[in-house]
């Protein structure tokens, strides 16, 4: 028998403009564990959720919708589960942690810890907090004790009995599912201010941990023994009752084989990127020999040896901003960072490692980047006189073809494997000088210009005989901005000077020869785009929103004809979807920090990148990936809301039953919508379509809602999605058939 059950999107509101489109792909990780047999989950700031169900060898980050630190997860059965993290946030899952739903986000208090048995949930955080739970994480209610600190760390020893620990060391026990709670014992007595970091339960000991010490008892009630370990454990984990690790910040990793008496360092590690500042902060085990490790900038380690050797699986130095971008497909991407590293990510964006680092380290370096499929690439450093190549996806480069003289500040673009632009700008006391280089064999061998008292900047390559430049013209000491069409390598030169408004020209695309924009900051600092249909001879102003002060477009880039995402400083990123005519906003999640973008990426419609750094504080890289077109962060399906909202469209479902694989949606449109142009399809998980199901649509008559009665007994078990469109809108269903 099947049970299919459906997870209804919540409807459009007004209100839904202004929820973030786009999530974060940086993180600090903060805690990690194994769910079952294969599961494993890794936690971190920015709402980061990465999931893997292949004991940690591979992972996928899953949106949340949420920009708080996630802090502790747990799961009730092979379905159910609950994430928790700052300021009350608490998410939940039904399909087995394949997609989640905000079930809460209204405290000021952060949360720290979950867990589950059997039905019974307990969910702890500052101020005391405890919220309890006994239908397996789907209602949750606050639990009033006299407790006012904060709690960290939560355990059960049976479905009636559980233990918390707070930041003063103290244990407290409850017998009554936790409903109430009475002080157990008060771990090192003498040490204040040291937070219990969690409990691993035995049916012959309980073993808790400190910053500076680890606790066993050989039961409830009976005194705890305390082994002193150095100041500094972050984590630490149990997978039998006398084999635990204990990870230290600063990259530090202890095992110990006699129950946490005695500990040795383990070495065998690769450190040497975590030099750079990463921390470790969680360690799980699934048995006795696979493991992880994680830690700040989504540092990643998995042993599978019992921690004998250690494999670095992710690793992001957020502090370097990227360079230079590309991506090759929906997983496969490169970018170059302003430190001069090359990272890569064959997930799409989940984990990243850097491949490659330009041998001079004493200098700031700004380096370009191409691929040409998954293994073969190249990048130029800057300063550099080579071109260094990759035949294996980045994983070793060697030096393979000059220049001829030093690269300065490389840009470049290709207009085929083959063919290629690349400036470098060289500045002197009174005036600049621009190195235009052409090649048509793949960078081996390369045509040189210079154009002395210009300085060229963002290169958009057409062919071998055609390229477009923004840039400047130098004249008795002003830089005036310029268009320039350069013919045959640099043999024919056009200079058009842009309008007179525009101060800094940023960015640029073009369609073909003729059809283009830039964008940049005008004269009043403020984001110009420009538009143009005769090959750049003549521009007209295509946006002229006001988005803040101060804006600029640093950023510019189409999916089709019609689709188009720009980007600037003070978290400006905006679309067009009728080919750069009108843009709004496209929200981006809120950070401390304005963010900067540099660089977007579109992949296709449903997959997007952007690149930027934060303005203030430690400069940070950031990434951000678009949220996929059925995403919804709400857990509220019981209700509808119809607004006045011309042409829109939603499918609603009733809560999860039973069903022999016969799958039944409502409907409901408003009534301006001609029903003749709803269209219903079917998407697997990964969104390709597998075909059109109109035919299974039935309208109400007279009425503005109708019926999808789909027969999906003939699928696979599996996730799958259902989608209604019209009016322009698209809503989708995620489907899920179980056996």
């Amino acid at each position: 028998m099947k049970i299919v059950l459906l997870l209804f999107i919540l409807c459009l509101s007004t209100a839904t403009s202004q929820q973030p489109e786009w999530y974060r792909l940086d993180a600090d990780l903060l805690h990690c564990t194994f769910v079952g047999n294969t599961s494993a989950y890794s936690l971190g700031t920015n709402g980061c959720l990465l999931r893997s169900v292949d004991k940690g060898a591979s992972w996928r980050q899953i949106p949340t919708g949420v920009q708080t630190s996630l802090r502790g997860i747990a799961f009730a059965d092979s379905l159910h589960g609950t994430v928790i993290g700052d300021l009350g946030t608490i998410l939940v899952t039904t399909d087995g942690g394949i997609s989640w739903k905000v079930h809460s986000f209204n405290s000021p208090y952060n949360l720290r810890a979950v867990s589950f048995k059997g039905k019974y949930g307990l969910i702890v955080g500052d101020n005391g907090q405890i919220i309890q739970s006994y239908d397996g994480g789907k209602t949750w209610q606050n639990i009033a004790t006299s407790i006012k600190s904060s709690i960290f760390s939560v355990a059960f020893l049976s479905e009636s009995t559980a233990l918390i620990g707070d930041d003063f060391s103290r244990v407290y026990q409850s017998l009554d599912t936790g409903k109430t709670w009475t002080i157990n014992d008060t771990l090192g007595k003498s040490l204040v201010n040291q937070p219990i970091l969690g409990f691993s339960v035995f049916q012959d000991r309980i073993i808790a941990a400190t910053r500076k010490n680890i606790f066993t008892a050989t039961a409830l009630g009976q005194p705890w023994k305390a082994s002193y370990f150095p100041d500094g454990i972050v984590g630490f984990v149990f997978p039998k009752p006398k084999s635990g690790y204990v990870v230290k910040e600063f990259h530090s990793l202890y095992q110990s084989t006699d129950s946490g008496t005695t500990f040795m360092p383990f070495t065998t590690y690769d450190s040497t990127l975590l030099a750079w500042g990463a921390n470790f902060t969680s360690v799980a085990f699934s048995d006795e020999n696979t493991g992880i490790i994680v830690g700040s900038r989504k540092t990643i380690y998995r042993t599978t040896d019992g921690g004998k050797h250690w494999t670095l699986l992710s690793y992001l130095y957020q502090s370097e901003a990227a360079y230079s971008t590309q991506f090759i497909s929906d997983d496969i991407g490169f970018f170059t960072s302003y430190g001069g590293n090359v990272y890569r990510t064959r997930d799409g964006g989940t984990t990243w490692l850097p491949q490659h680092r330009d041998p001079d380290e004493t200098a700031r370096t700004y380096s370009a980047v191409h691929f040409f499929d998954a293994q073969n690439g190249m990048v130029v450093f800057q300063n550099s006189k080579t071109i260094d190549r990759t035949t294996d996806g980045g994983a070793t480069y060697s030096i393979k073809d000059s220049t001829k003289i030093r690269i300065n500040y490389p840009i470049w673009d290709f207009a085929s494997p083959t063919v290629v632009s690349l400036r470098s700008v060289i500045h002197y006391n009174n005036y600049s000088a621009s190195l235009f280089y052409t090649s048509s064999d793949s960078g081996k061998t390369w045509r040189e210009k210079r154009l002395d008292s210009v300085v060229l900047g963002i290169v958009f390559c057409f062919s071998k005989d055609r390229t477009y430049c923004s840039g400047y013209t130098q004249k008795n000491g002003i830089n005036i901005p310029t268009f320039f069409r350069i013919i045959n390598g640099g043999d024919s030169i056009e200079r058009i000077p842009l309008p007179w408004f525009v101060q800094f020209p940023e960015s640029i695309f073009f369609f073909d020869e003729n059809k283009g924009f830039i964008g940049g900051t005008d004269t009043s600092n403020r984001q110009f785009i420009l538009r143009t249909s005769n090959g750049g001879r003549t521009w007209e102003v295509a946006d002229t929103t006001d988005y803040g002060e101060i804006t600029n477009i640093s950023a510019l880039s189409f999916v089709d004809t019609l689709l188009g995402y720009a980007g600037g400083i003070f978290d400006l990123l905006i679309k067009t979807d009728d080919g750069g005519k009108t843009w709004k906003q496209s929200p981006i999640p809120k950070n401390p920090y304005p963010i900067a973008i540099h660089d977007i990426i579109p992949v296709n419609s449903d997959c997007i990148y952007a690149f930027g750094q934060l303005m203030e504080g430690k400069y940070d890289g950031i990434i951000l990936k678009k949220l996929p077109p059925s995403f919804t962060s709400s857990v509220q399906e019981s209700q509808i809301e119809v607004v006045e909202r011309p042409s829109a469209v939603w499918l609603y479902a009733p809560r999860p039953v039973p069903t022999s694989g016969k799958i039944k949606l409502d409907a409901i449109w408003l009534m301006n919508l001609d029903v003749l142009t709803i269209r219903i399809k079917l998407y697997d998980m990964l969104g390709i379509e597998l075909r059109d199901i109109t035919d299974s649509f039935h309208s109400n008559a007279g009425t503005n809602t109708g019926i999808v009665d789909f027969d999906g007994s003939n699928l696979p078990t599996g996730i799958y999605y259902i989608e209604i469109n019209g009016g322009g809108y698209r809503k989708a269903v995620p489907v899920i058939i179980a056996r």
